[in-house]
């Protein structure tokens, strides 16, 4: 019996980089992680029961779920909300960075106490009277593990502005270490080995590479129908991929296709890269 795939959400925190263009936040996850350990990702994790409380229709700005499930497949409003609600928890326990009001001073405490279990986000939120930004959150991706994998996530990509006044840190029990990189450098390291990126991961920096600074690249992702993204691997003549809806080894898929790509991921030199125009 196929089990039930937990939802997950991660942000791409944007800023301006010094000079000119955009920059993104990506924290390298523990060697040890027993789900992609050591791999460079963006801020996220599994959509907690909490997430979805009733209370946080209270506690969150206005944001127009209904028009983002116009964009998309399979989601509701409800869900969408709790979505969003899981990328900023996840956010401030990962990143220590705040997208609502009001910011706390001592947030890199509340982080701590975040990941120590001594804080509670939901009660903690509700106690100092803090609203989500959610209206800050531009919802763009969809994918879902592959079935060849044991864990497996169903993830919702969010993009943000990193919050004015506030730096991310990475000490959080799953990360090592947290760095802004331009996109295109991102993608450049991870051809090079320097660092290790996943399928989604990678595909959104080449994406972002195109864009000319945080606010383009917020339009250009609010812009995007959003595909829901199963990989499914193939073989033919020992050439490894990842075909996604689009390809034409796919087979049948319902809702949107990405019209800018990829339609699959490639296997070149031991690492996975989308076949898509950079």
């Amino acid at each position: 019996m196929q089990k039930t795939i937990p939802y997950a959400a991660t942000v791409v925190l944007l800023r301006e980089s010094p000079g000119s263009g955009t920059e993104v936040f990506l924290m390298k996850r523990h060697g040890k992680s027993g789900f992609m350990g050591g791999v460079h990702v963006f801020p996220g994790g599994k959509l907690d029961d909490a997430d979805r409380e009733n209370a946080w229709a209270d506690r969150t700005d206005g944001a127009d779920f209904a028009a983002d499930c116009r964009r998309c497949r399979g989601a509701d409003p409800e869900t969408l909300r709790a979505l969003a609600v899981a990328s900023i928890r996840e956010t401030l326990e990962e990143a220590g960075v705040l997208i609502g009001t009001p910011v706390p001073p001592d947030i890199a405490a509340i982080q701590q106490k975040l990941n120590a279990k001594e804080l509670e986000f939901a009660a903690w939120a509700a106690s100092a009277g803090v609203k989500l930004g959610v209206s800050k959150l531009v919802l763009f991706d969809h994918w879902i593990t592959p079935e060849i994998e044991q864990k497996r996530f169903d993830t919702w990509f969010f993009a943000a502005r990193v919050p004015e006044g506030q730096q991310p840190t990475s000490v959080s029990r799953e990360t090592t270490e947290g760095v802004w990189m331009r996109p295109g450098e991102a993608v450049e390291r991870y051809r090079k080995g320097e660092i290790t990126l996943a399928p989604p991961t990678c595909t959104t920096l080449i994406r972002l590479a195109k864009a000319s600074s945080p606010d383009d690249a917020l339009r250009r992702l609010s812009a995007r129908p959003i595909a829901t993204m199963l990989p499914r691997l193939k073989n033919e003549n020992g050439q490894m991929y990842l075909a996604l809806p689009g390809h034409p080894s796919y087979g049948e898929h319902e809702g949107e296709l990405d019209p800018e790509g990829p339609a699959c991921v490639k296997m070149v030199n031991g690492k996975w890269f989308p076949d898509m125009a950079e």
